[in-house]
């Protein structure tokens, strides 16, 4: 199932530190561990200038970071640099 999902190593061990560290019963299902998504929605910077329209504080909740591939700097949520503890460039 994992093959099926397009998991790769790094991808399945990420999940399985995930299912050890929130595991709440004895006994984990494979739904836990397929079900692991360490993808985070980017922004460039002209998208988070059309969300300071409907919201002023847009730079605040997204921050710009850099990604190995990419030629410029993009932007995620606050909450995704606290929960994947990714290095921000503001």
């Amino acid at each position: 199932m994992a093959k099926e999902e397009g998991f790769t190593d790094e991808r399945f061990r990420d999940s399985v530190h995930m299912v050890i560290k929130t595991c709440i019963y004895p006994t984990p299902t494979i739904a836990q561990f397929i079900s692991f998504d360490k993808r985070v929605k980017v922004f460039k910077y002209p998208d988070i200038i059309k969300m300071v329209d409907d919201d002023p504080n847009a730079f605040d909740r997204y921050k710009r970071i850099v990604l190995d591939g990419l030629p410029e700097a993009v932007y995620i949520h606050v909450n995704d640099i606290a929960k994947y503890n990714i290095k921000s460039i503001n």
